[in-house]
């Protein structure tokens, strides 16, 4: 048998009731050998469901990954497809691994349900702001992979509507950053990766851009989310919708920077919340009072806490 924890868009299909993106790769953490996994991923394709396997060689710039394409025949396409396992050789970072049963609206499945062990959802939050922080610890600019980006940005917003304790998340932001740091032997901070994923938040607050302040990033992810439209499930990722899922990340960022391990204040047509004067750099922030209010209120939050916003104009 071999010892893992499922993570990554995998988890989310079976921890979220109603998962909005579908993912067909698979992403494990294992402490196991190479060697061992190999010897597995054999004996997988010698029944009749894969066709064979292939290791997908990629620079991982010190990180301990292995990546591999295991290849059938489609059904639906009637040609050869595959599905792709991303595989990190390291021990978990994770606050909180629970058993979730292989049970989800897209997969058909009889009584004897299995059990898997994944990330709670808080967890799986902490793990995925650290993509969502290109210049530090998450998937870079300029690589072509800005559609990448926005799936990270899509699961933030899902995910942040459905955990309970912040302080899971802290944890598990704080162990993966730190790992991700490493591996890549940066100089960097977990509170620097804490301002890009601020910083990233504030470039996504411009869509869809059309002013003298598109930067490059901005044009890079809005071509991203041009791209990732295709991918929701019965849901229209717009522009709109992009800038709440980056408040809400501005938000947990925040909260992680300051110590905050307090319940979210989540935003209703009741809460009251003071309102800063958002100027110079920040004056587009005033529009979304209208525009989308729940993520002018989660600025409002951000702002409220974070001083040096107020004094880098």
């Amino acid at each position: 048998d071999l010892q893992f924890v499922f993570k990554g868009g995998t988890s989310l299909i079976l921890l979220v009731e109603k998962p909005q993106r579908f993912s067909i790769d698979i992403d494990i953490n294992t402490e196991e050998s190479k060697e061992k996994l190999l010897n597995i991923l054999k004996t997988i394709c010698s029944n009749d469901l894969f066709k064979r396997f292939e290791e997908n060689k990629r620079m991982d710039r010190g990180i301990p990954k292995a990546h591999f394409k295991f290849f059938y025949d489609s059904v639906i396409s009637g040609r050869e497809n595959y599905i792709l396992l991303d595989v990190l050789f390291d021990k978990h970072s994770y606050p909180e691994v629970i058993e979730t049963p292989i049970k989800s609206f897209w997969i058909d499945t009889d009584d004897n349900i299995t059990k898997v062990n994944t990330p709670s959802i808080a967890s799986i939050l902490g793990d995925k702001l650290t993509v969502f922080a290109p210049n530090t610890t998450g998937i870079k600019y300029k690589v072509g992979k800005s559609m990448e980006i926005m799936k990270q940005l899509f699961d933030i917003g899902r995910l942040f509507d459905h955990f309970e304790d912040m302080e899971v998340v802290a944890t598990s932001f704080d162990n993966i950053a730190k790992n991700e740091l490493e591996y890549r032997k940066s100089a960097d901070t977990t509170d620097d990766v804490l301002r890009d994923i601020i910083d990233t938040s504030l470039t996504v607050s411009r869509f869809p851009g059309g002013t003298k302040f598109d930067s490059p990033e901005l044009l890079e992810l809005i071509n991203g989310l041009k791209r990732f439209k295709a991918f929701p499930i019965d849901f229209a990722f717009r522009a709109d919708d992009a800038i709440l899922s980056a408040a809400k990340a501005a938000y947990l960022a925040e909260k992680i920077l300051n110590k905050d391990f307090t319940k979210i204040e989540n935003f209703s047509n009741n809460v009251k919340y003071n309102e800063p004067d958002f100027t110079d750099n920040y004056k587009h922030l005033k529009k979304l009072k209208k525009r989308k209010i729940e993520a002018y209120y989660y600025w409002c939050k951000v702002f409220e806490e974070l001083p040096f916003l107020k004094e880098s104009k």
